[in-house]
């Protein structure tokens, strides 16, 4: 019989079992803005007064100081992003956009035959602008020394911004929810942080529905303002005769103006608050990060309003405050769920990064058109 003892030892140690993996505690991390509105009106009083004094040119680096400080005190998990950009590239972006507007209000006030070529020259240029930007804003934005990224290429810029508006015409806007779904497909599925692609599992319906019930909003409240106003105009128009009843005519049709203006940013921001809400709970960073919005259309409304009406009784001294009052309210409802640690993620995506050089945005040719 062989020895089962080779030196006192057993000849057979026994198999120890693999450890099992660790288990990823999920974890929620709100967002957070921790700057105030008097810091940032002395941010804003300055880059006004510059961008006046300069004649516009200070505006790329007001950008920057504003990008600046709202990045700094956006937190997750205790780290605030960081601005990267320069202002070089905002000027040479600011003086194309610029340029082009130049260009085509000269051509439209002095050659008005060539109003439309000069409109699509705009036209075509605009994707292209679109997309250089979103590079651009990408690559400048970084969170714990990591650079976001955008994945996205200027032929489906040209689909996404060119062809697809094209739909608008042929189906009597009926097609615009379908491009506006599309857009912030494109926009959201090419984004992602260092080597973590964003994914986007929406549908288009939901945007139909959404773009419905605005509509059906509009709807019940544009009848009763119609049918009152048809009542008054014809009460004024004859019961009053000469100046005071012209002067009363136009003072109901500023006010009718008046209300339809609110009422479209109502409608605008009814529809802000549901999309955001369901981009955001349809996107996913890789297999790690999960995005949560719960943003109330009511509350996003009053906050436009209100905002809104300070700014104008102001005399615009308080759009330091109303920008501040919107962002807070935004991030305090905007979180995300991760699978394990934001550090132990982010360690390793910084690992991947050093792997990552000579991104191609940063090339000669990026501009951030602000777009």
């Amino acid at each position: 019989m062989q020895d089962d003892y080779v030196y006192g030892r057993p000849q057979y140690e026994p198999q120890i079992p693999p450890a099992p993996p660790p288990v990823l505690r999920t974890q929620v991390h709100r967002f957070e803005f921790t700057g105030s509105a008097g810091e940032y009106f002395r941010i804003w009083i300055v880059n006004v007064f510059l961008t006046i004094i300069t004649l516009g040119i200070y505006a790329a680096w007001a950008k920057v100081r504003t990008r600046q400080y709202f990045y700094a005190n956006t937190r997750l998990a205790e780290h605030g992003f960081e601005y990267l950009g320069q202002p070089i590239p905002i000027l040479k972006g600011n003086l194309i956009v610029g340029g082009l507007f130049l260009i085509y209000s000269l051509v439209t006030n002095f050659a008005p035959l060539w109003a439309s070529a000069a409109g699509l020259a705009l036209a075509v240029a605009f994707p292209y602008l679109i997309f250089q930007s979103m590079r651009f804003l990408a690559f400048n934005s970084s969170y714990r020394n990591i650079r976001f990224r955008f994945h996205g290429n200027l032929m489906d810029s040209y689909i996404h911004y060119a062809l697809l508006p094209l739909l608008t015409i042929p189906t009597l806007g009926l097609a615009f929810p379908y491009i506006a779904f599309r857009q912030r497909q494109w926009v959201l599925g090419n984004a992602a942080f260092g080597s973590l692609k964003n994914k986007f599992l929406g549908t288009s319906g939901t945007f139909y529905s959404i773009y419905a019930s605005a509509f059906g909003i509009g709807v019940l409240v544009a009848i009763p303002v119609f049918i009152t106003t048809q009542g008054l105009l014809t009460t004024r128009a004859t019961s009053l005769s000469g100046l005071g009843g012209i002067s009363g005519i136009i003072s109901l049709l500023i006010s009718i103006y008046i209300v339809i203006i609110f009422g479209s940013v109502f409608l605008q921001q009814f529809v802000y608050a549901r999309t955001v809400n369901y981009t955001l709970n349809q996107s996913r960073a890789g297999d790690f990060m999960v995005f949560n919005s719960d943003l109330r259309a009511r509350d996003i409304m009053w906050i436009r309003f209100s905002n809104l009406v300070a700014i104008i009784f102001s005399l615009g001294l308080l759009s330091a405050w109303a920008k501040v009052r919107h962002v807070k309210y935004l991030l305090s409802h905007i979180s995300i769920t991760s699978k394990g640690d934001l550090d132990s993620i982010a360690a390793d995506l910084n690992d991947q990064q050093q792997s990552a050089l000579g991104d191609a945005a940063t090339d000669f040719f990026n501009v951030d058109v602000g777009l």
